[in-house]
């Protein structure tokens, strides 16, 4: 082959292994947005129904019964997570890159929300009935907060600025239910952190999306 004809090759295989890493990062920053729409998405559906559900069981709603929701609806989640993007970022395992789920990011993560939401719920007891329904969205912050710092320092980096917008935006926001809460009721507070949740989820997966299309733009 002539000279011409190897340069011809080599640039042939750079652009290709340009396009390989950005489908690769395209990949996995929308399975992440995925995940955020699916985890948002299946907690707040499980809260709006919690509440007519129990009263249709004779139970009256209150911090048992969102802790309850969240739980089924974190599993119900990671049940999506696992059929959808989990297939996605095994296959960017098998072909080399980066962004793979390790067992410690799993230990990590459990961490992060059991741990998150037994601070949220501690002082339960000292602040009344008016605080344990909207408590998890506090345990939902500290969470993202946890996930952030450990993501930047020794996990999934790719994954850290889309845990920081979820971070700052809850953070931000979670004064609101709380006051809602103590201020009109445990229910109105319940109904506006669902729907702050949404719009932080909703945000947080579409700054991923946007990191998407920039990984194809190049």
């Amino acid at each position: 082959m002539s000279e011409g004809g190897c340069e011809e090759v080599r640039r042939d295989m750079a652009v290709l292994a340009s396009l390989a890493r950005r489908v690769a990062a395209f990949a996995s920053a929308a399975a992440g947005a995925y995940s955020f729409f699916a985890f948002g998405m299946s907690i707040v559906g499980f809260i709006a129904v919690s509440g007519p559900m129990a009263r249709l069981l004779g139970f009256e709603p209150g911090g048992v019964v969102a802790v309850l929701a969240v739980i089924l609806g974190t599993i119900a989640s990671l049940v999506l997570i696992a059929f959808v993007p989990g297939p996605v970022w095994r296959w960017l395992a098998s072909q080399g890159f980066g962004g793979e789920w390790s067992a410690r990011d799993t230990v990590a993560t459990l961490t992060a929300f059991i741990g998150g939401f037994a601070l949220a719920y501690i002082p339960s007891p000292a602040l009344g009935e008016w605080y344990p329904p909207v408590a998890w969205y506090l345990g939902l912050t500290l969470a993202f907060i946890t996930l952030y710092v450990y993501d930047r320092t020794w996990g999934r980096t790719y994954a850290a600025p889309t845990f920081g917008v979820a971070a700052v935006l809850t953070a931000l926001t979670a004064p609101i239910p709380l006051y809602i809460s103590w201020s009109i009721g445990p229910q109105e507070g319940s109904t506006a952190a669902a729907g702050l949740m949404l719009l932080s989820y909703l945000a947080a997966g579409s700054y991923a999306l946007r990191k998407a299309a920039s990984a194809l733009e190049g």
